[in-house]
């Protein structure tokens, strides 16, 4: 039985705990919230704790997953480390290179909620298609995100730049286009794999599309 600690009781916080609801072998067994506030959507028997140390300290975890702003993941990677404990950090790890090499430099154990690369539809095209000339990314979402106050190229980019680094062993970015305006930002990014593979990626929450995601591959013998 796999027993959580999670670090964050915000929306994606709801999620996650919804979600281990649904796993068997799974159980969330305590969570850690900064602001005191009613939780109705805990399982009966999640002890609350209003920090880290705590519910590191207290209760028997085998693994933490977090659901906070990146800028709070090198303490708490740093706590659960001493307890050996594998930490599942929500995307993105960090916001800055400095920042991630500080986590790396830990030792621990780190899996990041890239979310798009476990999709089936993914898992297809990477094992499956072969001899990409051309790809478009796109990920939209409906305005300004109010959840998180670092910028949109940190949040949505990262899912594009996941999956294109899944696919390529290396990218080169060419050209950026941006524009911020009063209801979000949108990025058109040109880039080119290392087998000169022509990439766009256009990210936005600026209202001008439906929120979605979709990754467009096309090779010679046809789009995917």
């Amino acid at each position: 039985m796999y027993k959580i600690g999670l670090i964050g009781a915000g929306r994606w916080g709801e999620k996650i705990a919804n979600t281990l609801s649904t796993i068997d072998d799974a159980r969330l067994v305590a969570i850690c919230q900064r602001t005191p506030k009613e939780l109705s959507w805990l399982p009966s028997d999640c002890i609350v704790y209003d920090n880290i140390s705590d519910i590191l300290r207290k209760e028997t975890l085998t693994h933490i997953i977090t659901a906070i702003d990146p800028r709070g993941h090198f303490d708490v990677v740093e706590k659960a480390t001493k307890y050996g404990l594998p930490v599942w950090l929500e995307k993105p790890m960090a916001l800055s290179y400095a920042e991630a090499e500080k986590i790396f430099a830990l030792g621990s154990q780190v899996f990041v909620d890239y979310i798009h690369l476990y999709s089936e539809c993914f898992k297809y095209l990477y094992n499956n298609i072969i001899g990409y000339t051309d790809i478009t990314s796109e990920g939209y979402g409906f305005g300004i995100n109010t959840h998180h106050n670092f910028p949109l190229l940190y949040d949505y980019a990262s899912h594009e730049l996941s999956m294109l680094l899944t696919m390529f062993d290396d990218i080169t970015i060419q050209h950026v286009d941006y524009i911020h305006g009063a209801n979000g930002e949108y990025y058109k990014i040109a880039a080119k794999s290392d087998n000169d593979c022509n990439i766009i990626m256009e990210i936005g929450n600026d209202g001008s599309h439906q929120k979605s995601k979709t990754l467009t591959v096309d090779t010679k013998n046809g789009s995917w």
